[in-house]
């Protein structure tokens, strides 16, 4: 399959263009009934809810379309089109109301796009699982489960060999053990994930462990900052490593290794909380097992206004990223090494029609510029759909 092109997110084709992330909240659920004798009567309060309402199940089916003017994310051949969006959500809640907590969700995606020969379309499906268990000392652990399909353009900054884009089909299962503690404001988190990744090619098969420390303090309303550390080593199934001028070395496997660190600062601004700024910095280190060819730096840092005002909310959010390969060329005479910096931004509106109907609206513009062809790049979106939920 020949590459092609672009820049991932979380791999995504969810009309909002975001990274799939799962919130659950609950509450505890009490139930009085009647006597069934003699005079009519409240009867005493139970002791523990029946079990068939300490479940709760939400679905959410979205519908739209939009304008994209470089669907392959390509240098040169863009192929323009217009698109349509189908997409549902399901959540299925175990409230805490014994000390444990159980969530299923599933999100899907289909995305058709009109004219866009090399991309006809772009799938992604999310299913995540998490059961927590919480002591009365303040202790919780759990065990979480994600699997995430995609028939979509892959960014390959991150993957085996690190060289633009291309469309591919794969699998990412990941384990997520987790340890959290709670003190007073103050939260500690270990998840000790564990991941496996099967994709089609040009993308290489692999296998990861990533455990991730996160300490986080909450503030006045629902405001925090976060404190993460991450630290990882992936296997790859048949990459060859490369010598410093880039020739495969027979018998080799590559392997990564990766340490980065995260700070995340979330704050509602105001009396009456209309006002939400979130602020992320993020920067990361990869060597491989070899010659050194695979390492990069990654800097990036994220900003998002948020702003709510009865049926409507408005989010502008914008994204830089650096990648620097010391070790690879840019492929002139000049000596210099491999480059790329990273810009996007999106303005999103919503509109809250009815308690479970709302429409959506957006517009991303995303643009890479590197010293290398297959790095640079730029694309257009604008879209729009309905959600109704229930």
């Amino acid at each position: 399959m020949r590459p092609i092109r672009r820049s991932i997110a979380v791999p995504n084709s969810r009309p909002s263009g975001k990274s799939a992330s799962i919130l659950a909240a609950a509450a505890a659920v009490s139930l009085t009934v009647p006597a069934l004798t003699g005079p009519f009567q409240k009867g005493p309060e139970m002791l523990e809810p029946s079990p068939f309402l300490l479940w709760d199940s939400t679905w959410t089916i979205r519908a739209g379309g939009g304008y994209r003017d470089n669907p392959t994310i390509a240098n040169t051949f863009r192929e323009p089109s217009g698109f349509a969006n189908l997409g549902i959500d399901w959540l299925l809640l175990r409230p805490p109301t014994d000390n444990n907590q159980f969530y299923l969700f599933f999100s899907g995606d289909d995305r058709r796009y009109v004219n866009a020969p090399d991309i006809p379309f772009e799938e992604t499906f999310i299913t995540s699982a998490q059961w927590t268990h919480t002591t009365p000392s303040g202790w919780a652990g759990g065990l979480g489960f994600i699997h995430f399909y995609a028939d979509q353009v892959f960014d390959l900054s991150n993957e085996n060999n690190g060289f633009g884009t291309a469309r591919a089909r794969g699998h990412t299962l990941i384990l997520k053990p987790l340890l959290k503690r709670e003190l007073n404001l103050w939260t500690v988190e270990l998840e000790p994930a564990v991941s496996l990744q099967y994709f089609g090619q040009p993308l290489d098969d692999s296998r990861e462990f990533a455990p991730k420390l996160k300490l986080t303090r909450t503030y006045g309303y629902k405001s925090s900052v976060e404190l993460s550390v991450n630290a990882g080593r992936r296997f790859y199934e048949t990459t060859r490593l490369l010598t410093a001028d880039g020739t495969p070395i027979p018998g080799t496997h590559e392997q990564l290794t990766t340490r980065g660190a995260e700070v995340q600062w979330r704050h509602w601004w105001g009396a009456g909380h209309h006002w939400r700024t979130t602020l992320r910095a993020q920067a990361s280190r990869s060597d491989d097992n070899g010659s050194g060819y695979f390492d990069h730096d990654k800097w990036a840092a994220y900003a998002q206004l948020r702003y709510v005002q009865g049926r409507w909310t408005a989010e502008l959010t914008t994204r830089v990223a650096r990648y620097d390969y010391p070790m690879q060329p840019d492929g002139t005479s000049t000596g210099a090494h491999r480059q790329r910096d990273e810009v996007t931004a999106e303005l999103k509106i919503e509109y809250q029609w009815t308690k479970h109907l709302k429409s959506v609206a957006s517009a991303e513009r995303q643009r890479s510029a590197a010293n290398t062809s297959f790095d640079d790049f730029s694309v257009t979106t604008v879209q729009g759909w309905l959600e109704w939920e229930f």
